[in-house]
């Protein structure tokens, strides 16, 4: 990734010396132990003498240096002298740096005529170097490690001015026995120190960018949900940039402000909108909230009550804590910060004091007992059989795009036993990990007591309490929503609300022998989990907060838009009304335009109408979209095999897969056309892409890519098919209803002994109506003579008279 400004490429070298030290030493150690195994086993590399003292060693035993070990140790004196040359360019010194650098320095004069070959390239090239990368972008197509993401604590307001705390030396949040194994150098501590500042400078962009998605979210200038995907989106990030040996670093500037202060103010240099005193404030508060949390960091308890007896009317009034009279004082004060009332936004000592330890101890109720939200993470699952394991495998390992792992016919495959190894990875095609980024370290810190899992969850709980302040009160000034648990539960209730009638509807097809009872039942599944989270009662303040809410929103609209595209596969009820519609709107009809359905024409013209709305040849365009043996089906030679649906949204699959960046991502990303399988070329662009391509600038081509999904005539990542499901069903009842009587007598008797059969009567007689039109056509009919001739029609006219005209696709999609 290109640099983003400030301490960015200072980061480069340092990465790149260090990886180059190692790589020398680790082989000099090796080659000590065999060479001087009685001396390797007194003398260790924990002092610069000991190098050299080993580097003679070989020399002295005739050994031979391969031309790579030289190469690094090259690239480390030359990487560790441009360092060093930034360094002292800040006003600062390390004389431990120097004099490990002139050791090097000595030691490549002992080794360099043990050289095993001539040199033929230079230092800078070598090839160590080359596979030394520092580009934390480099694994584009592979999920990067999750056990090291982090976001600050923004928890300071900026008129506030403390003086900075000195790290005091007993404080023991992370012992060295979490490094590496390897080779520990003696001036590692500049490098902890430009990792610890690079950090906190990229940090401290990201978290304003998040205040900023909050605050527009407060102001109704963007999408509620958007904002946590945006925020999950940053989380991903920090996990990606964030240094590994994080508390070490943040420490070390805690116990040198004078050196971190002189870092700092060099980075305004780059970005003047950020003050040195913000980011010694934002690294003192971010390693404050690393102790807290670690004092905290108790087991869960087992088999707590989770549920809370407080009802959503009750809590809008009610206190989400008790306590005992000997802390009534200190309840009371915690009653006020953390309650439905807060007038100003916390204070630091606030948010250490009690904000913090209430938000551990709701997500410990979360571990200790059942999530509402769990069974709608579980998801759903396509119902590939054991064969066809090796296409999901392709989709994970980028051989297929995900368009053409749901929408081919699926190619004879090996035969494979459905172990539990095979089904999770069956499963990994579809859910990666929970839709909140604070479960998982919060469950390690709290049973593993994991170091690396505490800075994460204390980077996340900082991006929370970012993200609170910034939407509670934005600008300053409290706004009326302060309980965001309120927008998911009232999603959970439109989406049961309308998924009741649909059910209803697939159990009438089922029963007539027009659909798979599978289909209902994964239907009753989401029904299920959509209860469930109904009735959890959690209004706590974690549950409260925006980014939680935010990210149950997006796993609703996550899960919901899987079941549509499995719905609209198995029950042709959408496309049979749209090209119903097409054909009395653009035959010699000439139906007046019903704003709602030429707008789902446009949405669904690439699934329903293979990418145009026919004006001619209406029942082989409609055969044709639906079956992919369309010919033989309309000749009666066999059995429909109908093509699967599947509408590509890059903010839901982004969501599901904790914002994996891969190829198609970046493709998407910058505008260009395509997806996998990538030819070399393009990935090797797309890799260009990659590399020049700033923090800054990812987040914002995100939000613009995700923004097109929200707004304008395509509004695919909160579009309801629920809803558009139940229109269509509407209009083919009502035709259905209206057309029985005009039924030849075999199809009125057939169609009598079934139960609620209008919608089978209406799409049965959808076919009849094309048939006829195209034939009308062909002779030149007018349209008096069509409706005259083929009653059905007039019919179809009257059953879309019912459509409301004032409804538009904006009246079709989820309110989020």
């Amino acid at each position: 990734m290109a640099s983003d400004g400030g301490y960015v490429d200072i980061a480069e070298p340092c990465q790149s010396y260090k990886a180059s030290t190692n790589y020398f030493l680790q082989w000099l150690w090796a080659e000590y132990k065999i060479r001087a195994p009685e001396a390797a086993k007194t003398h260790t590399f924990k002092s610069i003498n000991d190098i050299l003292r080993a580097a003679k060693t070989l020399a002295a035993t005739a050994a031979t240096v391969p031309a790579t070990v030289i190469d690094s140790l090259r690239n480390a004196i030359k990487k560790r002298q441009e360092v060093l040359q930034i360094y002292q360019g800040m006003g600062s010194d390390d004389a431990a740096h120097e004099a490990f650098l002139r050791r090097l320095q000595e030691t490549l004069e002992v080794l360099t005529p043990l050289l095993s070959v001539p040199l033929t390239t230079s230092a800078s090239t070598s090839d160590s170097d080359l596979l030394l990368t520092t580009n934390r972008f480099s694994a584009l197509c592979m999920h990067e490690s999750t056990e090291s993401f982090l976001s600050d604590a923004p928890f300071m307001s900026r008129a506030q001015e403390q003086p900075q705390k000195v790290l005091p030396d007993n404080t023991n949040l992370v012992t060295p026995g979490k490094k590496k194994p390897g080779i520990i150098l003696e001036d590692d501590l500049i490098t902890l120190a430009i990792e610890g500042v690079t950090f906190m400078l990229r940090l401290q962009k990201l978290r304003q960018r998040v205040e900023n998605y909050w605050t527009a979210a407060a102001e109704w200038e963007m999408p509620f949900a958007l904002a946590s995907w945006l925020t999950s989106l940053a989380m991903s990030i920090v996990q990606i940039i964030a240094p590994q040996d994080l508390a070490f670093s943040i420490g070390f500037l805690m116990k040198r402000p004078d050196m971190a202060l002189a870092f700092f103010s060099k980075a305004i240099i780059s970005d003047p909108n950020i003050q040195p005193l913000t980011l010694m404030r934002e690294t003192s508060q971010l390693f404050g909230l690393m102790l807290v949390i670690k004092k905290h960091a108790g087991p869960h308890p087992k088999n707590c009550k989770c549920h809370s007896t407080t009802t959503g009317s009750e809590a809008v009034t009610a206190t989400t804590t008790t306590a005992t009279a000997a802390d009534q004082n200190t309840a009371v004060d915690k009653e006020e910060v953390i309650g439905y009332k807060r007038a100003n936004s916390w204070s630091v000592q606030e948010i250490s004091d009690f904000v913090v330890p209430e938000i551990l101890g709701n997500i410990k109720q979360d571990l200790g007992g059942k999530r509402g939200i769990e069974m709608l993470e579980r998801g759903y699952t396509p119902a590939l059989p054991p064969k066809y394991l090796d296409l999901a495998q392709k989709l994970l390992s980028g051989q297929v795009s995900r368009r053409e792992f749901h929408t081919r016919p699926l190619a004879a495959g090996p035969d494979h036993d459905m172990t539990l190894e095979n089904l999770e990875q069956l499963k990994a095609a579809i859910r990666t990990t929970t839709c909140e980024p604070l479960y998982v370290p919060a469950l390690e810190t709290f049973e593993k007591h994991a170091a690396a899992s505490i800075y994460t969850l204390s980077s996340g709980m900082g991006l929370l309490i970012s993200s609170c302040k910034a939407y509670f009160w934005p600008r300053g000034v409290r706004q009326r929503e302060w309980n965001c648990r309120l927008r998911p539960l009232r999603l959970a209730k439109n989406m049961k609300a309308e998924l009741l009638p649909i059910i209803k509807v697939a159990k009438n097809l089922v029963a007539n022998g027009k659909a798979l009872m599978c289909y209902v039942q994964t239907a009753e599944d989401l029904l299920r989990s959509l209860e469930e989270y109904i009735e959890e009662e959690r209004w706590d303040l974690y549950h409260r907060a925006p980014w939680t809410a935010g990210c149950h929103v997006n796993e609703m609209l996550c899960q919901a838009m899987f079941i549509s595209h499995m719905l609209f596969s198995a029950f042709d009820i959408i496309p049979v009304a749209l090209h119903l519609y097409n054909v009395l709107r653009r035959s010699v009809v000439k139906l007046d335009k019903i704003p709602v359905f030429e707008e789902l024409c446009e949405f669904f013209r690439e699934s329903v109408f293979y990418g145009m709305l026919p004006t001619v040849k209406f029942l082989t365009s409609f055969h044709c979209s639906l079956y992919y043996n369309w010919r033989d089906t309309m000749s009666g030679k066999c059995s429909p095999h109908r093509r699967p649906y599947y509408r590509e949204s890059v903010y839901v699959n982004q969501h599901h897969s904790n914002h994996i960046l891969n190829y198609e991502i970046m493709a998407k990303l910058h505008g260009i056309e395509g997806e996998e399988p990538f030819n070399e070329s393009q990935r090797a662009r797309l890799r260009s892409l990659r590399d020049n391509m700033t923090i800054d600038s990812y987040m914002e081509k995100a939000e613009i890519m995700a923004r097109k999904e929200f707004e304008g005539p395509q509004p695919v990542a909160n579009i309801d098919y629920f809803a558009i499901f139940n229109l269509c069903s509407e209009v083919l009842d009502c035709f259905g209803k209206l057309v029985f009587p005009f039924l030849i007598p075999d199809d009125r008797r057939y169609f009598a002994q079934a139960k609620d059969c209008n919608i089978s009567v209406g799409k049965q007689t959808v076919d009849s109506i094309l048939l006829a039109i195209d034939e009308e056509a062909r002779k030149g009919s007018s349209a008096r003579h069509v409706l005259i001739k083929i009653p059905a029609v007039t019919i179809a006219v009257m059953a879309f008279d019912t459509v409301d005209r004032n409804k538009t696709i904006v009246d079709l999609v989820w309110k989020v």
